[in-house]
């Protein structure tokens, strides 16, 4: 909710679909994303499956999907990531997904073993992103 009221207050237009959303709103925000009416959707796993936006060029993750064992440690949920990421690059288009990593809260070393993780399940290459202006150039280089 953050991130949203943060977007909103730069004047940027965007919503939020949680899994609390009742379908129908759920609906009409996807439209008004498709028709261009909305700039960013802010969203937890409800839409990592089964949406389909084919234009989509960036999909940012807020946070690492994490499953726990038996034992209650938290991993990387590969499913869920791949998932998440997978709404953008589809059918053959270019497309982006950022992990957004703070580095000054206690979870920090926990997300970059876990990214670790990811990167080693799906045998590719997780690169950082040093700057935001670095962004268009790692795009047009796909």
């Amino acid at each position: 909710e953050k991130a949203h009221e943060h977007m909103t207050d730069k004047g940027y237009k965007s919503s939020i679909i949680t899994g609390n959303v009742d379908p129908i709103d759920r609906d009409n925000i996807m439209t008004k994303f498709r028709n261009r009416e909305l700039q960013f959707i802010f969203a937890t796993n409800v839409l990592s499956r089964g949406i389909d936006i084919s234009d989509m060029k960036l999909m940012i993750n807020l946070d690492i999907p994490f499953v726990r064992d038996a034992d209650g440690f938290e991993n990387a949920d590969y499913d869920n990531y791949l998932h998440r990421i997978g709404r953008t690059g589809r059918f053959d288009t270019k497309g982006i997904a950022l992990t957004i990593i703070d580095g000054h809260t206690r979870r920090y070393d926990k997300e970059m073993e876990c990214l670790k993780q990811i990167q080693e399940h799906y045998g590719t290459d997780i690169q950082e992103l040093k700057s935001i202006e670095d962004l268009p150039n790692i795009y047009n280089e796909q």
